[in-house]
């Protein structure tokens, strides 16, 4: 599993569809939980530079990546090890615009 990290990096920082994103961002969500689940499975610290790409996938234009995004972050951050680099990576100040976004979706 830790090989596959620096491809949904990659899909992650590259300007490639909405629905890569997706992908990709509910691919690191699965992961994220999963080592929530298993500490064994994979150093936590690996996920870290997930972190910033994801909050960049909450910019997104598509609601749907912005969620996936979302719960990525939200599994992350459930890693004690990962918490202080979600909160650098600005990731509360960009989910706070999207929770006050008038988008019909996000209320």
């Amino acid at each position: 599993m830790p090989q596959a990290l620096p491809l949904l990096r990659s899909l992650l920082s590259t300007p490639e569809s909405a629905s890569t994103h997706c992908e990709a961002a509910t691919c690191v969500a699965n992961v994220a939980y999963a080592v929530t689940q298993s500490a064994t499975l994979l150093d936590a610290e690996a996920l870290v530079p997930l972190v910033a790409p994801l909050v960049g996938c909450l910019q997104s234009s598509s609601f749907r990546t912005q969620t996936q995004a979302a719960i990525a972050l939200c599994n992350i951050s459930a890693i004690a090890d990962c918490r202080i680099a979600v909160l650098q990576a600005g990731a509360l100040d960009a989910l706070v615009n999207i929770a006050n976004s008038t988008h019909q979706d996000a209320q």
